[in-house]
């Protein structure tokens, strides 16, 4: 019977550990708006992000707006610069031109642009 009460208590422990370590991979994920990004960009610094937005992906560079219009007037202070990966550019003509979701890393490598490092 003592044995039986230890095998349980090691499930229950066991159970209450995954439980707590799925609860930390969730809040590594953050999930900001893209207006939080650009007023409050030292707050994401670093960290595991995920944004919706209008993705539009050009020679100069890859943004990702608030709306289709920003992009369509090219209101560049309503977008953020993502880094394209080997995935994005593989499904560019999908992603392209649309409202998307990404995941990654938020970055900011100078004032003037706030780059975002997508996992696609």
């Amino acid at each position: 019977m003592s044995r039986f009460l230890c095998v349980l208590a090691l499930l229950i422990l066991q159970g209450f550990q995954t439980v707590d370590l799925t609860a930390q991979t969730a809040q590594k994920l953050l999930y900001p708006s893209l207006l939080q990004l650009i007023v409050n960009p030292d707050q994401f610094e670093g960290k595991e992000i995920s944004v919706i937005g209008f993705l539009s992906m050009g020679r100069e560079g890859d943004l990702l707006y608030f709306h289709e219009e920003d992009e369509n007037h090219v209101i560049l202070q309503n977008a953020i610069q993502v880094h394209e990966t080997a995935q994005m550019h593989r499904d560019a003509e999908k992603l392209n031109l649309k409202y998307v979701k990404l995941s990654g890393i938020f970055r900011i490598s100078d004032r003037g642009k706030i780059p975002f490092i997508a996992d696609g």
